[in-house]
């Protein structure tokens, strides 16, 4: 349960620091006062997002530090799974920087806001107004009976079962879409990799082919150079050959005379069996060309091919054309494996459908069989609550189609005068009348809950003082069952809290700001009286409001 709340620097709050006792506690004020403040603090702390706009003091952080009492709420797993410190007394802190940004502690350890409201949910429920409209959903109102049948994980393993049956069958869609295309492709992918294999690519092969091109095509010049090459080395007259050859045989003579003509001799001899080598070379280059036309257009033709292969499937090379090859080859191969895929997924989804009916008619079971208890419970409530001559239903009817609440559909429905029809009850419930079923059934499933604190923002709205009476008679029962906290401006519903704080303004000379104090006696007679729209001068609303707190 919740012991101690900061606030620093949010909304109209400078600075409040209360100590939040167990049983039955209400917080009063006049509207506009800031009560809601405190429901958007405590929000923060159970991982809502944070706005920049909530800080005061646009200079200074905002902090909102909470302390919980948990030791008897048996939530180690839950922080172990959360990989959450765990300390009997838990401190959780949000703070919001100037800057915008946001930072969330667990007993002094930085923790992520999923995170963080995954712990809320096992510390606080908070009933706002607006979730009092939730209970015509059909999510709210399966959890409810659900709750009341202690069918929660059997529903949870459902719905997660439920989901992976979904997925299958969004894999199956996708595997027959491909399937579709791959049929519509089939023809024209076989056409393109027949094509392609017909060309005969290897790596390398565009390169090679260009040379022998070149070559083929230069015939005569290749002649005429190569031969003019040899002829300028090789010639009696001129040769170069002939001429190193004299060359060297001058200078060998001198190679005793002095060493550099020795060095310089042995340097043309190594030219000189370079250039013959270069000769014998240009010989055999020679005896290789050769005017072959028909390998010309045949090395052209399959140029050709690569080219317009390259110019239709817009690449700029071999390598490309064959990782084309390979990906055509693996589509046509893989229409046979999609084929397989099909098979073992259709197959899974049978035996999950059979298993998600079996659990969906447990859920049935349970559900119908819990009914006429909750339907019971609720209506001693109502009755109590000021609403004796209500007719509460709960119309379970079972369906072919599997849903993720199983195979059943539950239908609501409420009649608050006697002798008229259920009818659903999002359709003809007041206000009042849902604040006052939702009070119902929060008191029924506290008693099964395992949550410290539960929180009602005007759970009274909409009613008169007497049932408002009423309606405190109920919070100050669950109060002794967990902390209850309420926000109300029923003046019957205030007296019978255990502990009261008030929300009020004052106005400074820049600012204003929010203030909320603890009401002793005293203080709890006045407010009473206030409420009552009276003040302590007048003689019986102070009685009266006597009489309220002292019941």
């Amino acid at each position: 349960m919740i012991t101690h709340i900061s606030i620093k620097n949010f909304a109209l709050i400078d600075d409040i620091s209360i100590p939040i006792r167990d049983n039955f506690t209400v917080i009063t004020g006049e509207t506009g006062s800031g009560k809601s403040i405190l429901l958007g603090a405590l929000g923060l702390v159970l991982g809502e997002r944070a706005d920049l706009e909530a800080i005061k003091d646009q200079t200074k952080k905002c902090v909102i530090e909470v302390n919980f009492q948990i030791q008897n709420y048996k939530l180690q797993s839950i922080f172990k799974k959360l990989d959450f410190d765990y300390e009997d007394e838990t401190i959780i802190r949000r703070e919001i920087l100037p800057s915008g940004k946001s930072r969330a502690f667990v007993n002094d350890s930085p923790v992520k806001l999923q995170g963080l409201k995954k712990l809320g949910q096992h510390l606080i429920d908070i009933h706002s107004q607006h979730q009092t409209l939730a209970i015509g959903k059909k999510e709210v109102q399966y959890k409810c009976v659900d709750h009341f049948a202690k069918h929660q994980d059997k529903l949870a393993d459902f719905q997660s079962n439920f989901s992976e049956f979904n997925h299958l069958k969004k894999l199956l869609q996708d595997l027959i879409d491909k399937q579709k295309a791959s049929n519509q492709a089939h023809d024209y992918n076989l056409f393109l990799l027949k094509e392609l294999d017909e060309a005969e690519l290897s790596k390398g092969v565009q390169e090679q082919l260009e040379e022998e091109q070149q070559a083929l095509s230069n015939v005569e010049l290749l002649k005429e150079q190569l031969s003019k090459a040899i002829q300028l080395s090789e010639n009696d007259e001129i040769g170069t050959l002939d001429q190193l050859k004299e060359t060297y045989n001058s200078l060998y003579l001198l190679n005793d005379i002095k060493p550099i003509y020795q060095e310089l001799s042995e340097r043309l001899k190594s030219i000189q069996l370079e250039l013959e080598d270069i000769v014998i070379e240009l010989n055999r280059q020679i005896d290789q060309v050769e005017d072959n036309p028909n390998l010309l257009e045949a090395t052209n033709a399959k140029l050709n091919t690569i080219y317009q292969l390259q110019k239709k499937h817009q690449v700029d090379n071999v390598d490309e054309l064959l990782e084309i090859n390979r990906r055509l080859a693996d589509q046509i191969l893989q229409k046979d494996q999609l084929k397989d895929e099909i098979e073992e997924t259709e197959k899974q989804l049978l035996e999950y459908r059979k298993m998600l009916r079996k659990k969906a008619e447990d859920l049935f079971e349970g559900r119908k069989k819990a009914i006429p208890q909750l339907e019971n419970a609720l209506q001693q409530i109502l009755s109590k609550i000021g609403m004796p001559s209500a007719t509460f239903q709960l119309e379970l009817n079972k369906l072919d189609t599997l849903s993720s609440f199983g195979i059943d559909e539950l239908i609501w429905k409420f009649s608050a005068n006697k002798g008229s029809q259920p009818k659903p009850v999002e359709k003809v419930a007041s206000g009042g009348e849902l604040s006052r079923i939702t009070l119902a059934i929060k008191r029924i499933l506290a008693k099964n809950s395992k949550l410290p604190s539960i929180i009602f923002d005007e759970i009274d709205s909409g009613v008169s003082g007497d049932v408002g009476s009423k309606i405190g008679e109920v919070l100050k029962e669950m109060g002794e069952q967990m902390q209850v906290i309420s926000i109300s401006h029923l003046p019957q519903l205030a007296a019978l809290a255990k502990n009261h704080f008030k929300v009020y303004k004052t106005e400074g000379k820049d600012n204003t700001s929010t203030k909320i104090k603890s009401l002793n006696k005293h203080e709890r007679v006045e407010e009473i009286v206030s409420m009552l729209g009276a003040n302590l001068e007048t003689f019986s609303a102070v009685e009266h409001a006597k009489s309220l707190l002292n019941r």
